[in-house]
């Protein structure tokens, strides 16, 4: 089904999702959707943005869930959102089908799993790298488009604290990157834009 929320809404919100009966997955058409998986003690476990054409909740084709207990995971729209939500066995029975479909999931699924290896890669290097690291991937998963003087400006709501989870770090850490960067020239802040991508 084909349905359309309005930013800061809530599309999922749950409580040991992996034990429910609701096995459906998403694709955003259009719009920006902040996923955050957290544990029971509170702490962020993964806190990623899904933009234009790409999927969220496909951990619900797995048959088998070997996720502990006591995880919330919640989904909230960071702009107005178009997306689809399909029930994951009719979409597991037409990717079958649907070469086509079954390389897109694939590639998808590729893409966010390198992104996610290289962020753990990242943890022992320096907060300027990380910061910068992040940045640059969700300008690509956004797809920015630099302007006529190069710069890439992102949305309003990935501010230092967005960052901050983004990259499970410290605020004073993160805001000495982000002061770092600042001056040698690499970004603006206010909203945050890339000003020097090499």
């Amino acid at each position: 089904a084909k349905k359309q929320v309005k930013k800061n809404e809530i599309i999922i919100d749950q409580k040991n999702p992996f034990n429910t009966p609701e096995n459906n997955l998403y694709i955003v058409i259009s719009g920006q959707v902040l996923v955050e998986v957290s544990n029971s003690f509170g702490k962020n476990c993964y806190y990623d943005l899904v933009s234009n054409n790409q999927l969220f909740g496909t951990e619900s084709i797995l048959e088998t869930h070997p996720y502990p207990r006591g995880i919330s995971y919640q989904a909230r729209a960071m702009t107005d959102v178009v997306y689809l939500e399909i029930n994951s066995q009719f979409f597991l029975d037409h990717m079958y089908i649907n070469p086509k479909l079954y390389h897109y999931i694939l590639e998808d699924v590729t893409k966010r799993y390198f992104s996610v290896t290289q962020s753990y890669q990242l943890m022992n290097e320096t907060p300027v790298v990380r910061v910068s690291n992040a940045l640059l991937n969700l300008a690509r998963v956004l797809d920015l488009k630099a302007d006529s003087s190069k710069r890439k400006k992102l949305p309003l709501y990935i501010n230092q604290t967005f960052i901050t989870k983004y990259i499970h770090s410290s605020k004073s850490r993160v805001s000495e990157a982000f002061s770092y960067l600042e001056e040698v020239g690499t970004i603006e802040r206010k909203p945050i834009t890339i000003i020097n991508e090499e």
